[in-house]
């Protein structure tokens, strides 16, 4: 449970299923999750795919360009 709550490691769906029983959770939540566990696991996968083909310094190389072409940055 640690890895989870310190993002070392994402959950599995075993431990979205057993967090759903214990919370008492609606169905729905469970589905939402086991969602967003898909969609980082693809956002993850995306982003080892970006550092592996050009390596850190080239996409940090693309965003100081963008933020040089910015006019306003806001942060949330």
């Amino acid at each position: 449970m640690s890895k989870i709550e310190t993002r070392k490691q994402l959950p599995s769906e075993d431990d979205i299923a057993a967090w759903v029983g214990a919370a008492d959770a609606a169905p729905e939540t469970a589905s939402d999750l086991l969602a967003m566990l898909r969609d980082a696991r693809v956002e993850y996968a995306a982003w080892k795919d970006a550092y592996r083909d050009s390596g850190a310094g080239s996409v940090q190389a693309d965003i100081l360009e963008l933020e040089a072409q910015t006019t306003r940055i806001a942060e949330f």
